[in-house]
């Protein structure tokens, strides 16, 4: 059954597309079976690994779409044997607006990657750098949480509003 690692943080350029690559992708390597979750709308992870995908089989339909479930919209990666991503788009800047008025938004992502944890040994969520739906349902979905922090106050100012959603989820 697998563990769900979300990588997250408020601050944008900390690394947390480069910590959930790396975390993935060496995972996969040493013979993990590794889903990536791309949460987030630039899609630098989904670029990283893929150069082709079916825009209309993303993270955003997997969140927005009761009928569409995790093996609907996970890709293969090439040259990785044990490798999956549910890649990004930018049409995940629309999540916010569509799961407004939802009942139990925030769970939505749990409910699905629950229904896939025995196909994976280990599930890792790239965020955007912000603290929206998309966060909550990685947050809430996640069994352990990374959190990269640059040593600049920004950084930190942001750890503190974190470190309370954490808590309240």
């Amino acid at each position: 059954m697998a563990k769900i690692v979300t990588v997250t943080t408020q601050k944008g350029g900390a690394g947390k597309t480069t910590l959930a690559l790396l975390l993935a992708t060496g995972e996969a390597l040493r013979g993990e079976r590794v889903l990536l979750v791309d949460l987030d709308q630039q899609g630098d992870a989904s670029y990283s690994l893929v150069s082709d995908y079916d825009p209309s089989k993303t993270s955003y339909e997997l969140l927005t779409s009761e009928s569409v479930q995790v093996p609907a919209v996970a890709t293969p990666v090439s040259g990785y044997l044990n490798l999956d991503l549910v890649p990004a788009s930018l049409t995940l800047e629309r999540v916010e607006v569509e799961l407004a008025g939802v009942l139990d938004a925030q769970f939505i992502l749990s409910d699905k990657l629950e229904a896939v944890k025995d196909d994976y040994d280990l599930i890792v969520i790239d965020t955007p750098p912000s603290l929206n739906v998309i966060v909550s349902n990685a947050l809430t979905a996640a069994d352990k949480l990374i959190i990269p922090v640059q040593a600049d106050i920004y950084s930190f100012k942001g750890m503190a509003t974190l470190a309370q959603r954490v808590k309240a989820i």
